[in-house]
């Protein structure tokens, strides 16, 4: 049976998109360490630190198809990291009996992030486009 539900909402995505940024800032695991060392300059750590996003139960088979897939990249061949592709998502799907376009949803918006594609362009090509 379908596990997932038939409609993803924007902020369970938004969510997991904080939990992976936590992650990309390389400091998940280590944020009792970078707080006492805020604590020893005597300013409060950041909210992200003292407080980090957590992924809630609802959302952990999303994030765990993310992990498991995260080794279904198409090779690159020096050209850096590219997008889980659909095929992987729609077999991975299958093999565990899950919605295809509800993953793929996920899976894509999860990658999005990782790749950098949500990051604003840098000011030089801002400015040559104005």
């Amino acid at each position: 049976m379908d596990k997932f539900s038939h409609r993803p909402r924007s902020d369970s995505v938004g969510k997991l998109l904080d939990v992976l940024r936590h992650g990309l800032r390389g400091i998940q695991g280590d944020e009792s360490n970078i707080a006492a060392s805020y604590r020893e300059r005597g300013l409060p750590p950041p909210e992200h630190i003292t407080a980090p996003p957590a992924i809630e139960p609802e959302h952990k088979l999303y994030w765990q198809a993310y992990a498991d897939l995260q080794h279904e990249r198409p090779a690159s061949f020096g050209k850096g990291a590219r997008r889980i592709s659909w095929s992987s998502i729609a077999r991975y799907a299958q093999y565990h009996g899950l919605n295809v376009d509800e993953l793929k949803r996920y899976i894509w918006a999860l990658d999005s992030e990782f790749l950098g594609e949500n990051k604003p362009p840098p000011p030089e090509l801002e400015a040559a486009n104005d």
